[in-house]
């Protein structure tokens, strides 16, 4: 779903929020001019962000939150099932402000933690 900067990006993620509701959940990429991407789990009431660069090279990137490793989050993404530890969990409210920051700069928000 296409957006116009930060203007209406929270009404197009609400809006992508309530249209996955429910068990599946569903990755959405956010691509800046440059081509890096920036993925957000969207409807769960938890959320995992994941970089890849423009290249598609590594290093990627997965958000790290407070979970617990023994837990896993999965999503919908590109029509395949990702899985993530529970670790990688942060709230959607921090995921959302992650995705601002990304369009904002292009650059991976200081904010959160990230590992490889």
């Amino acid at each position: 779903m296409p957006f116009n900067g930060l203007s209406n990006l929270d009404g197009v993620l609400d809006d992508l929020q309530e249209r996955f509701k429910g068990e599946d959940g569903q990755m959405v990429e956010v691509v800046s001019p440059e081509g890096d991407s920036l993925a957000i789990g969207l409807g769960k009431s938890k959320s995992v962000l994941s970089y890849v660069s423009r290249t598609g090279d590594p290093p990627y990137y997965v958000s790290v939150g407070t979970g617990r490793e023994d837990e896993t989050i999965s999503f919908l993404f590109s029509g395949e099932f990702s899985e993530f530890s529970g670790r990688n969990t942060i709230s959607l409210e921090a995921a959302r402000a992650a995705v601002r920051a990304f369009v904002q700069t292009g650059e991976l928000s200081p904010l959160m933690s990230w590992e490889e």
